[in-house]
Order: C-alpha cells, then sequence, then structure tokens
C-alpha cells in the first residue's frame, strides 16, 4: 500500500501505476461517495473520469489533502452527469409520460383530413364555376368553428 505522497510522487514522474494506486487506496470511499447521488452504472464511470482528471491536472497542481481534492473533482464530475441526465431531452421520465399519453389522444391526422379532403373539394367545385358558394361557405364555417 502506498502513501499519500508516494501517489502524488507517481503522478509527477508520470507513472501510470499512480491511478491504479489511487484507485486501490480511495476507489471504495469515491464509489461510496458517487452512489449517493448518482445510479450505481453513472457513479463508476464518475470516479473513472475522477482518475483522469487526476492524471491530467496532476502536475502542475499538488493537492495538500488529497482525498479531499479527489472528493471535490468527483462532486463536479458528478454534478455534471446529473445536469446531462436531467437535460430535457434525455429526461427517460418525460418520455415515458408521453409515450402513455400517446396511447390516450386521438389520431389527430385523421380528422384533418377529412377536413382537408371536404375543403379540397369545396375550393375545387367553387374554382370550377359550378356556383355551389353556399356549400363552400357553410364548410369553411363549420371547419372554422372547430
Amino acid at each position: 500500500m502506498y502513501t499519500q505522497e508516494q501517489i502524488l510522487d507517481m503522478y509527477f514522474d508520470r507513472n501510470q501505476q499512480a491511478v491504479s494506486a489511487t484507485s486501490q487506496m480511495y476507489g471504495a470511499k469515491l464509489t461510496r461517495f458517487a452512489d449517493t447521488m448518482i445510479a450505481h452504472e453513472d457513479a463508476l464511470e464518475c470516479v473513472n473520469d475522477t482518475y483522469i482528471a487526476a492524471w491530467n491536472k496532476i502536475p502542475p497542481e499538488r493537492p495538500i489533502r488529497f482525498l479531499s481534492w479527489l472528493y471535490r473533482v468527483c462532486r463536479n464530475i458528478v454534478c455534471d452527469r446529473i445536469d446531462w441526465n436531467n437535460a430535457s431531452k434525455r429526461n427517460s421520465n418525460m418520455n415515458c409520460m408521453l409515450d402513455e399519453l400517446e396511447e390516450c389522444l386521438a389520431d389527430s391526422d385523421a380528422k384533418y383530413e377529412g377536413e382537408l379532403s371536404d375543403i379540397g373539394r369545396c375550393l375545387s367545385d367553387f374554382l370550377g364555376g359550378d356556383g355551389k358558394e353556399s356549400a363552400f361557405r357553410e364548410t369553411l364555417l363549420v371547419w372554422h368553428d372547430d
């Protein structure tokens, strides 16, 4: 088992063992921390992203309290994941509700197809000069009132 200083030295030496040592020493704590906020699969991804962030930010940073620093990085990644999951286009709860409502609603296309064909027929009759202006006006009034 490594100490915090040894792990930070590995990061500064760009030794890839630093990531696995971080995982061994702090992985369970970080996973538990992330699990309290998001689903387990997302929590595991966030913890892995925390290791990547540590690799990219150390050096030049040298955290004094490494675990606290990792918690802060992990928390920021988790918050970003929560925002991403709750974006309006990705909100599965909303999609589920809309799917359920879709079954309850009447088919609006069928309603308008009939009305449009009636209007089209009346317009053709009117423009054709058959003198059926009254039927055309009645159809427009009925359609407009809906």
